[in-house]
């Protein structure tokens, strides 16, 4: 887990954050956001001088999966980060968050860049939900470390896919990473990835201005 989730952050750090759109009422003497709902995808899309957080959709988290609070730096951000409710689920964690200045064709074509994997499909193109996607699936082998940080015994395999959608001037992800298995044979087949995908997408209403873009699709 704390491999996927460094292997997230290191992408975000790629992030430029550039657009524009609806903003939300600022107050920085008390550091609050006026109007956010736990819903609402809500992203910085200026700097931390010149602050403009903007709301770029709603999402409704599917039943059976809850929300921990998101990976972010900056604490009045809103994105998710899901778990499933039922252990037996493929699933172990699920991100959605908003990737500005990013184009969702590039963003599948380099996802993996800063990941250890052992193979990866060719990006292409799907829809969920009647969103345009791009996606790309990793399989991952998963290692303890030592001290030195050292890989000693190999814990299993997963995969990773991860799709985006272009959204005003920059690109929607949701990722999926499964459990790990110490027998890849056992390993979710597309169709199941593609079935929690088509729920997952079901469940986000881009805002008008973010309307996925034409370019790309």
């Amino acid at each position: 887990m704390n491999k996927r989730i460094l292997a997230i952050t290191l992408a975000l750090l790629m992030i430029l954050p550039q657009a524009m759109a609806l903003e939300m009422a600022y107050d920085a003497q008390t550091n609050t956001l006026s109007g956010a709902a736990p819903g609402f995808l809500i992203k910085n899309l200026g700097t931390d001088e010149q602050p403009r957080y903007t709301k770029i959709a709603e999402v409704t988290i599917p039943e059976g999966l809850k929300d921990l609070g998101g990976l972010k730096s900056d604490p009045l951000e809103q994105n998710f980060f899901l778990v499933p409710a039922d252990e037996t689920s493929f699933a172990d964690t699920i991100l959605i968050m908003y990737m500005p200045g990013k184009k969702a064709e590039d963003m599948a074509a380099v996802y993996g860049q800063y990941q250890d994997f052992l193979s990866m499909t060719e990006a292409e193109n799907r829809s969920f939900a009647g969103h345009n996607v791009h996606l790309r699936t990793l399989l991952h082998e998963e290692y303890d470390y030592d001290d030195m940080g050292n890989k000693t015994d190999l814990l299993g395999y997963y995969l990773s896919c991860a799709t985006y959608t272009n959204a005003g001037d920059g690109a929607l992800m949701v990722a999926v990473f499964t459990k790990t298995t110490l027998d890849p044979n056992t390993l979710p087949a597309p169709d199941a990835l593609y079935a929690l995908l088509e729920t997952l997408y079901s469940g986000i209403q881009l805002e008008k201005n973010f309307n996925e873009t034409e370019e790309g699709q």
